[in-house]
């Protein structure tokens, strides 16, 4: 039985190397630092069927074109060199239970030959080549077996590239070279593994890129959950939508952040002053006092907030608001109108509805870290100075300016507003600045001209637009 098993000089054909042996497929196992997770299963059928068209022609390996490579290990130790050379040390140790084969490489072939071995016992066994290799070796057989894979992830490049540092004390850039990477490349490879398991999942699996992936990385340590929540998101959000989003997030965990460390100040100052201090009862009935003062303040402050809100809101249209630009510019910041304009594509209720919900949070918004209060309480001055740019009540339908020249022309923006002119739109920086050179798309300048006031801007802005459009039309020509 153990004859037929070894084969030390075959007779098959010339793809086939001379010198191999048959091992018992239950007792061949993958490279231990094999980073790969996942094998298409069409693909590996598709190879069991190419090994079985080929068994008529490489009979003594079964169809096997190419035989995989790997060692022996006895119990989990390794074997010594010479026994790859003594015939008869392999045969005894194919009949030892304890002795497994390990591969170098040939992982794919191993799992076509299992599926085979299900409906044939003649691939019970697989011809393997056997040679001697320590552990590093091994790790440097799986980078190049690997850097021939064009599904290869990220995620399974890092995870090859820590365990070679893990286990053989290399340095970063050390375990960087098999792969042609400088070392800043293999750091930020590496990163990736800080990343919460389920998102690590996604870039294995391909539903996310290594690039989205990295945008995690600025919110992943403070906010894992917002980070998987959003990373199951992003397959349906453009790179603008995803950066945005993560910045908001990023904002936020800062602003609490720097709650907690302002509240953590308060409280070690009075531990510090409990150890070293006796109270005096009365003292402690000031501060209750006061405490109760401040929670009624703030109860006060926040109903007045509302209130100005909520009589500002019932004097406006939202509808007809949202027809305006200056509504964005006055009321939001540029990661806000990311954010805001996804709750009005993707949010439940009217249209009118959401709208009116948006400028309502936007102006709620303003709150600030007040120490007398010892916490976040609205900005009342702010608030009103933000009503105030809006127009104040009641509807902000404005009177149209007297007609600069070139204002007989269509103000029709709408017609044929493309992602592109949202976009840019969205970048353009009113500060002080800003220059007509930076309006490169003319129906972007009709936007601003719809909402613009001032004569004096409106007939630069008309030249502009003239420069850049098309004929619209006999009532949209360009001026001459």
């Amino acid at each position: 039985m153990l004859d037929s098993l070894i084969n030390p000089a075959p007779t098959v054909s010339r793809e086939t190397p001379a010198g191999f042996v048959r091992w018992p497929i239950d007792r061949i196992a993958d490279n231990p630092y094999q980073p790969r997770r996942a094998y298409p299963d069409d693909g590996i059928a598709e190879l069991a069927s190419n090994i079985l068209l080929l068994a008529d022609d490489l009979v003594a390996t079964s169809g096997l074109q190419q035989l995989p490579m790997a060692r022996l290990l006895v119990d989990g130790h390794h074997c010594e060199r010479g026994i790859y050379d003594d015939p008869a040390a392999i045969a005894d140790l194919l009949g030892n239970p304890g002795a497994i084969a390990q591969l170098f490489f040939g992982h794919r072939r191993l799992r076509a030959w299992r599926i085979l071995a299900a409906d044939n016992p003649i691939y019970a066994t697989m011809p393997i080549q056997l040679a001697h290799a320590d552990d590093r070796s091994m790790w440097q057989h799986v980078v190049s077996e690997n850097s021939q894979r064009e599904d290869i992830t990220a995620i399974e490049e890092a995870i090859a590239l820590k365990s070679a540092m893990d286990q053989f004390g290399l340095s970063t850039g050390d375990a960087a070279k098999p792969f042609g990477w400088s070392r800043s490349t293999a750091a930020n490879k590496l990163r990736l593994l800080n990343l919460p398991e389920s998102i690590q999942e996604r870039v294995l699996t391909g539903e996310i890129s290594e690039k989205q992936a990295r945008s995690f990385l600025r919110i992943a340590g403070d906010g894992p959950e917002q980070a998987e929540e959003l990373a199951a998101q992003a397959a349906e959000m453009s790179s603008r939508e995803l950066e945005a989003k993560v910045s908001a997030v990023r904002d936020r965990l800062d602003d609490e952040a720097e709650e907690r460390r302002q509240w953590q100040a308060i409280r070690d100052a009075g531990n510090e002053l409990r150890a070293t201090t006796t109270r005096d009862p009365v003292v402690i009935a000031e501060e209750a006092a006061r405490r109760q003062r401040r929670n009624s303040e703030r109860e006060a402050n926040e109903v007045e907030a509302n209130r100005l809100v909520d009589e500002y809101m019932r004097g406006v249209d939202p509808a007809e608001m949202w027809k305006s630009s200056e509504t964005w510019w006055k009321v939001l910041a540029k990661t806000e109108y990311w954010v805001w304009l996804d709750v009005l594509h993707k949010g439940t209720g009217t249209a009118v509805e959401k709208q009116a919900a948006i400028i309502r949070s936007a102006l709620l918004g303003r709150r600030s870290w007040d120490k007398d209060f010892e916490g976040n309480i609205y900005n009342l001055d702010e608030i009103k100075a933000r009503i105030r740019k809006l127009g104040g009540h009641p509807a902000p339908i404005r009177e149209q300016p007297a007609p600069a020249p070139g204002d007989s022309q269509d103000l029709d923006w709408q017609t044929g507003w493309t992602d592109e002119d949202q976009l840019q739109f969205a970048d353009l920086d009113f500060g002080a600045n800003w220059t007509l050179e930076q309006i490169t798309r003319p129906l972007v300048a009709l936007r601003i001209l719809a909402d613009q006031k001032d004569k004096d801007l409106r007939a630069p802005l008309w030249r502009r637009y003239n420069e850049l459009a098309e004929p619209r039309g006999n009532d949209a020509s360009p001026l001459q």
